[in-house]
């Protein structure tokens, strides 16, 4: 049985009464690890979380030889090198980060060591080390940096998309608001992001590739599609005489260019949403730790209104405007089908109705 309540007389305080008995116990109720070393380096002193934070095992440590222990585990040498170097350090407490390579990967640690002298016999007793695992903070840390450089990414390859947009329309005779560019458009800027995706090893869930609620998105998606399709349908009734923007006529200008449009508007769809609400979105929210996914709601619809800038302004407004309803959707389901219901079935009707 491990001994972790054991403490030398040295580590004990004044009185061997009550505080005796709390001593240990508080030592023993730390989140951190705690050792304490005797002169000669033997442990006089070692808590649960010491051990599950070194993954020693269930070992009778207590009276051992720390460096001896950790002969058994090559990988703990940065650890014991640290606490050895406490002992003789002119500073009284020392700080230091550790990796080690322990079962489920990387841990890092830091460990900060205390030396106990007697001032009057100028005598070394012992060292007390705090052991703190912070593997969860870098790993978060390092999660953070990764969604920066993936919205840096992303705003950048918008960017560059919108003046090749500009550019292609002002000097080539290509259609700007046909199926095809508007693929080639989206390329440009899927294909980076979704392949950093790839080597950052961002699980599928993350980005809204899960079918985790997916009852309740499908029946929320195709009631609010409804009632856009009621509403559009409705204004479009009202309001006769609806002009179509130039995009509306040179995409979706007849019967039948609507029909070979719908086919591939569903897949244009869902890749938009994967980029924009799944990727973009999840790593603002990570990225400014935004736990409610306001203002990444509100950044993001910004964003991808600016995506359809070559339509024109009223392309961005409104764009940007169902946005924040595409995104609403995907923080409350937590997968990108009702946000792609709605864009798609809303899209489709707009360019039929000629809003768009």
């Amino acid at each position: 049985m491990v001994h972790t309540d054991v403490v030398s007389a040295e580590m004990s305080p004044p009185d061997s009464g009550e505080r005796g008995v709390i001593f240990p116990a508080i030592i023993e109720n730390m989140r951190d690890g705690v050792l304490a070393l005797d002169g000669n380096g033997n442990i006089i002193a070692a808590n649960r979380p010491l051990l599950d934070i070194l993954q020693v095992g269930n070992v009778e440590c207590i009276g051992q030889n720390f460096a001896e222990l950790l002969l058994m585990h090559g990988d703990l040498e940065q650890i014991n090198d640290a606490i050895v170097d406490a002992m003789y350090a002119p500073n009284n407490v020392v700080t230091r980060d550790v990796a080690i390579a322990r079962r489920g990967g990387e841990r890092h640690l830091v460990v900060r060591t205390s030396m106990l002298r007697d001032d009057g016999r100028q005598e070394v007793l012992g060292v007390v080390a705090i052991i703190s695992d912070i593997s969860a903070q870098v790993q978060a840390l390092r999660e953070r940096i990764e969604f920066g450089h993936l919205v840096v990414l992303f705003v950048a390859l918008l960017g560059t998309a919108n003046i090749v947009a500009l550019l292609v329309d002002k000097h080539l005779p290509v259609n700007v608001y046909s199926s095809g560019f508007s693929w080639a458009y989206l390329g440009l800027i899927a294909v980076p992001v979704l392949f950093s995706v790839w080597r950052l090893k961002l699980p599928l869930a993350s980005i809204g590739l899960t079918l985790q609620n997916w009852r309740r998105a499908l029946v929320e998606g195709l009631s609010i599609s409804a009632l856009i399709l009621a509403a559009l349908y409705t204004y479009s009734q009202v309001k006769q005489g609806i002009e179509p923007t130039t995009a509306g006529q040179g995409a979706f200008g007849s019967a039948m260019a609507i029909g070979l449009a719908i086919a591939p508007y569903l897949p244009h769809s869902f890749v938009q949403e994967l980029l924009a609400r799944g990727v973009l979105q999840s790593s603002l929210m990570r990225l400014l730790n935004d736990q409610r996914g306001v203002r990444s709601l509100l950044v993001t619809s910004l964003i991808f209104g600016l995506f359809h800038s070559y339509f024109g302004v009223s392309a961005i407004a409104v764009t940007a405007a169902s946005g924040l309803l595409f995104g609403w959707l995907f923080n409350r389901h937590g997968n990108l089908i009702g946000a792609t219901l709605v864009h798609f079935i809303g899209g489709i009707a707009a360019f039929t109705l000629q809003f768009l």
